[in-house]
């Protein structure tokens, strides 16, 4: 996001230019300034509420007794990798509130109640991770109304994609990093063979690029 004052800021550039170009009378630069100044200052104030809604929603989030019971009670259904679809049934009660709850949420950032940026550094992971533990049980509740949960999937989705795009650029960072690394190790030794070939640091330079090595590939294979 263009924060304001630079919009501001350009803006009073380019009508000082226009001034001297066109000869604005005095009064209209006043008032177009002036309109300037109370868009940006809407706008603004909008940016400020959406983060202050956001961080209050943050807040309340974690010390609502109700939500934190429903994650407790569900913690089976995120961690197991199959469960009949009894067991989410058993557990609507708690996954309806859940699933409800970012529900509401998907669309209070949809209507730029909230911070998506905020809330999806909050909260990115878990969004995830609840949208693929609890799928059996949305594409259940689907069957009986195709609307049930359609914006928590949609922000899941979206936020999913994200995610892989942000793994695929750091993956690439990495291999990136991998190679370079692994360059200056075959031309460190080559250099330690040819000019200090008794040289008692050699092994430990060496060895302390390849563990490096080994943690990025470590990294790497985690992300992918």
């Amino acid at each position: 996001m263009v924060r304001p004052f630079y919009i501001f800021s350009f803006a009073l550039a380019s009508l000082i230019l226009l001034t001297y170009i066109f000869t604005i009378p005095a009064p209209i630069i006043a008032s177009i300034i002036a309109s300037i100044v109370a868009i940006l200052g809407f706008t603004l104030q909008k940016h400020i509420s959406r983060e202050k809604n956001s961080l209050d929603f943050e807040a309340s989030y974690k010390h609502n007794k109700k939500i934190v019971k429903a994650f407790r009670a569900t913690k089976e259904l995120r961690t197991a990798k199959k469960l009949p679809i009894s067991k989410y049934i058993q557990l609507s009660d708690n996954l309806d509130l859940l699933l409800n709850e970012w529900e509401s949420v998907a669309n209070g950032i949809l209507a730029k109640t909230f911070d998506e940026k905020l809330l999806y550094r909050a909260y990115g992971s878990t969004i995830i991770n609840m949208y693929d533990s609890f799928q059996p049980y949305i594409i259940y509740s689907q069957q009986e109304n195709p609307k049930y949960f359609i914006m928590f999937t949609r922000l899941a989705i979206k936020w999913k994609v994200r995610r892989l795009k942000e793994k695929a650029i750091q993956s690439n960072l990495l291999h990136s990093s991998l190679k370079e690394l692994h360059t200056a190790a075959t031309n460190l030794n080559l250099t330690l063979n040819k000019n200090y070939p008794y040289n008692s640091c050699k092994k430990q330079a060496i060895k302390e690029l390849q563990k490096r090595e080994q943690e990025l590939i470590k990294t790497i294979k985690t992300l992918n």
